[in-house]
C-alpha cells in the first residue's frame, strides 16, 4: 500500500515567496555589508603579510 504525501503549499507559492526574499531590500543590504566585511578582512590580511615580509627583509638585510 503506497501513501502519497500531500504538499501543504503549491510550488507556485513557494517560488513566489523565495523570489520575494531575494529581492527584499533588507536582505540585499545584509549581503552587501557582509561582502564589504569580507573584503576588509582580506585587505587587512594582505597588509599584515606585506609588513611581515618587509620586517623579515629588514632583519636579514635583503634589499
Amino acid at each position: 500500500m503506497k501513501v502519497k504525501k500531500s504538499k501543504s503549499v503549491p510550488n507556485a507559492d513557494r517560488g513566489a515567496s523565495r523570489s520575494w526574499s531575494f529581492s527584499d531590500p533588507e536582505s540585499r543590504r545584509k549581503r552587501r555589508v557582509a561582502g564589504y566585511k569580507v573584503y576588509s578582512v582580506e585587505q587587512k590580511m594582505k597588509g599584515s603579510i606585506k609588513k611581515s615580509f618587509k620586517w623579515f627583509k629588514d632583519i636579514i638585510g635583503i634589499s
